[in-house]
């Protein structure tokens, strides 16, 4: 996904970054975990996850079914900021997307898929 240049030399993928930090940082708080005690958790410094949660860093992919587990929300849930997100979107906008976008949503379904088979084996 290419981004564009918006105001004050932020990119869309810079606020996309924001977004979901802001909600890894509220799904953190409901736990009523800290940064540290959070990365103590999952292996990580108090500093990646402050990345993580103010968008300067990318959460990799297998980070997220990680975080996901530790803190019981759904990768959608972080990315798209609801649970229905991808039912919605296959419904009305499926023949819109482009193939970047669906390599991005495969990606992400991937990463679900994985983030439930540990729950299974749990």
């Amino acid at each position: 996904m290419k981004s564009k240049n918006t105001k004050k030399g932020k990119t869309k993928r810079d606020d996309f970054l924001y977004q979901v930090g802001k909600r890894l940082a509220g799904f953190r708080l409901e736990k009523g975990y800290t940064q540290k005690a959070l990365g103590m958790r999952i292996g990580r410094t108090a500093n990646t996850i402050s990345g993580y949660e103010t968008g300067r860093t990318r959460i990799p992919d297998e980070m997220k079914v990680i975080l996901s587990k530790e803190l019981s929300f759904s990768i959608d849930e972080l990315l798209l900021g609801n649970k229905e997100g991808f039912e919605d979107l296959f419904e009305n906008n499926l023949k819109k997307l482009s193939v970047n976008r669906i390599s991005f949503y495969l990606r992400l379904l991937s990463a679900e898929l994985a983030r439930r088979n540990l729950e299974e084996k749990k």
